[in-house]
């Protein structure tokens, strides 16, 4: 396991990540263009409309694993304040 600076390392690169326009913009770019490509497959396109939902889900769980990245360094920063000031034991 990382160390909290490391921690704390980490989770501020990916909060820089997650708060990058250009980030963003392809996340959002990506996700669109799969669910338009998937609105536009015809009934017997199911394996096409599988490999469509499977991109979908697979832009969300990178998504939801630099948030947690990021949020694990926040918490760490956090412990790192308190018990600086005496709040954390």
């Amino acid at each position: 396991m990382a160390n909290s600076e490391e921690e704390i390392a980490r989770g501020n690169k990916a909060g820089e990540l997650l708060r990058n326009d250009v980030f963003k913009e392809a996340f959002d770019a990506l996700r669109e263009h799969y669910i338009e490509q998937w609105t536009l497959t015809s009934v017997d396109e199911f394996e096409k409309r599988e490999r469509l939902h499977v991109s979908v889900a697979v832009l969300e769980e990178i998504q939801s694993h630099i948030e947690s990245i990021a949020l694990t360094g926040k918490m760490a920063a956090d412990q790192i304040t308190a018990a600086k000031e005496g709040r954390y034991h």
